[in-house]
């Protein structure tokens, strides 16, 4: 990659509205954005080994001088992250991170694993559970609710290689609920492209769903020979249109019970407090209503 050519990285958070945000962004024509959402190169050894010429090749439009951007909501959870991208950029990459109060996160992320089959507990018994499934790689993968919403301490991880002053952080619900607008042409601005190009912000991926076909579903998201029919064969923008489609067409409409904002409080308090109050600290924004 040329030393000219600003790199950046969405690492996280799982469950922030980030495949909205890499659909939406697609559609800008400066941004050199990867090609494919969460490239997992940082995180899977052996897409890593093949080296940081393949990444900048593979996944990025060599022709398009503008910033490069990489979307992937594991990175910030993932340990390995840090160093890795770290080795591969030095400290000249930056970052942007989206938190969401990490109780709703964790429900948010429960109910994803609960449609897609990976949990047959309820919500507290998962919960109780987690400290133990989490152990296992399968666990870690589906089922780390908690341990996905403790912010502070995956954050630390990045700033032992890179300074604060590499990152720009956003609040789900403050930044992308309430001022969705303000927030985009805040990105754009910080991407060092045209804020000012309009975009369908109001675009809007991997709502709430249960499925018709738990087949697929499989087919569509995960199975490598539908990954080459839509993506290599049909084309790259073409493909992920009918990929969508058959996602969308896959889905019933389910109006199932909200978690209460009270137990929303209580789990802040019992198991986020500490952290929270920490992550107060590093981004300098005031997260206190995330334990009213």
């Amino acid at each position: 990659m040329s030393k000219d050519i600003d790199m950046f990285l969405l690492i996280g958070c799982q469950k922030t509205g980030t495949t909205s945000i890499y659909d939406i962004l697609l559609k800008h024509p400066e941004l050199n954005l990867a090609n494919k959402k969460e490239t997992k190169f940082f995180i899977d050894m052996d897409l890593y080994r093949k080296g940081i010429s393949y990444y900048n090749n593979h996944y990025f439009d060599s022709d398009n001088g503008s910033a490069r951007l990489d979307i992937d909501p594991d990175l910030i959870f993932e340990h390995e992250g840090a160093k890795r991208i770290y080795n591969s950029f030095g400290k000249k990459v930056q970052f942007i991170v989206i938190f969401r109060n990490p109780a709703k996160r964790a429900y948010s992320q429960y109910l994803m694993e609960v449609y897609r089959s990976k949990e047959n507990l309820s919500f507290q018994d998962a919960i109780i559970a987690e400290e133990q499934r989490i152990n296992t790689t399968e666990g870690r993968a589906f089922n780390a609710y908690l341990e996905r919403g403790y912010y502070s301490k995956q954050l630390k991880e990045y700033l032992k290689y890179f300074p604060l002053e590499n990152f720009k952080f956003y609040l789900f619900e403050k930044d992308f609920i309430a001022r969705k607008e303000w927030l985009f042409k805040d990105l754009l601005a910080y991407l060092k492209v045209d804020p000012n190009v309009k975009l369908d912000i109001n675009l809007k991926r991997n709502p709430r769903r249960k499925v018709k076909s738990k087949f697929v579903d499989l087919l569509t998201k995960r199975n490598k020979l539908f990954s080459i029919l839509f993506g290599r064969i049909i084309g790259g923008e073409l493909g992920r249109r009918i990929r969508h489609k058959v996602y969308d067409l896959n889905a019933i409409t389910d109006n199932i019970e909200e978690i209460s904002a009270q137990e929303i409080t209580q789990i802040n308090n019992n198991y986020f407090k500490g952290d929270i109050l920490n992550l107060e600290k590093l981004i300098n924004r005031d997260l206190s209503h995330w334990l009213l």
